[in-house]
């Protein structure tokens, strides 16, 4: 399938190639997901959050299956005041590629997983607006400079271009001749504007806290960003078209 994007009707010349609709930036995998350490957890909670699981059946043989019920799990820590806090990545590929863009965009990633894990903000322009408010990096934002929103439009151009690794699904091609990718502001804010975090599905294991051998709890939680479903006055997509 092919997607079309228009910003504000401006010829921008880009296609996008896409396996799924809406197009995943980031495949669900191991080599996506982010470490974080929950601060002041005791056993007692982390066996009683490790038991919340919910039976789904599979779609092979519709069989029940137990998966890890991720919502109860933000909900019970959110609700136990526990502070969660970045500490690396599952994959140091994966960690060093987002270094490439930029050195501290997977402590940034990182605050982002948590605002959505933990409060349910989703769209990423949200998400870099709240980021910008709370400022979790420290940068000196007198200036009114969009730290935020600038390396998340990095991240994600990135990703189109192939920096950061991961399995993704999309995947730029030319769109006739005398077209060409652009890169720079205006593609960047499109692609902020209209992409947002999602949950992998329930046959991804993670959000399962271990303990560590110096006594620190960690939990790994997966990062999936992709385009949001918008619907136009006609009940169609409004990312099928940018070109």
């Amino acid at each position: 399938m092919i997607i079309h994007a228009r910003l504000v009707g401006e010829d921008l010349g880009v296609r996008t190639m896409s396996r799924k609709k809406p197009p995943t930036f980031f495949a669900t995998g191991v080599m996506n997901d982010l470490i974080f350490e929950i601060s002041n957890m005791n056993d007692g909670d982390m066996d009683l959050i490790n038991s919340m699981v919910k039976p789904l059946r599979s779609a092979k043989d519709g069989s029940e299956e137990e998966h890890a019920d991720v919502r109860r799990r933000m909900q019970f820590i959110r609700g136990r005041g526990y502070d969660l806090k970045y500490v690396g990545t599952e994959n140091e590929t994966f960690r060093c590629n987002m270094m490439l863009i930029d050195a501290h965009l997977p402590e940034m990633i990182g605050a982002m997983l948590i605002e959505f894990y933990i409060n349910g903000v989703k769209d990423l322009e949200d998400l870099a607006h709240l980021l910008s408010e709370k400022n979790p990096l420290g940068y000196d934002i007198s200036q009114g400079h969009p730290f935020y929103s600038y390396k998340i439009e990095k991240l994600l151009l990135g990703t189109i271009t192939g920096e950061v690794s991961g399995a993704f699904f999309v995947n730029v091609e030319e769109a006739g001749e005398g077209s060409r990718l652009y890169c720079g502001n205006e593609f960047g804010k499109y692609l902020l504007k209209n992409t947002c975090l999602v949950k992998p599905p329930a046959s991804h294991k993670h959000a399962f806290i271990d303990k560590t051998d110096d006594g620190r709890y960690r939990m790994s939680l997966g990062l999936r960003i992709k385009f949001k479903p918008v619907k136009d006055k006609n009940g169609e997509s409004c990312l099928s078209k940018y070109s």
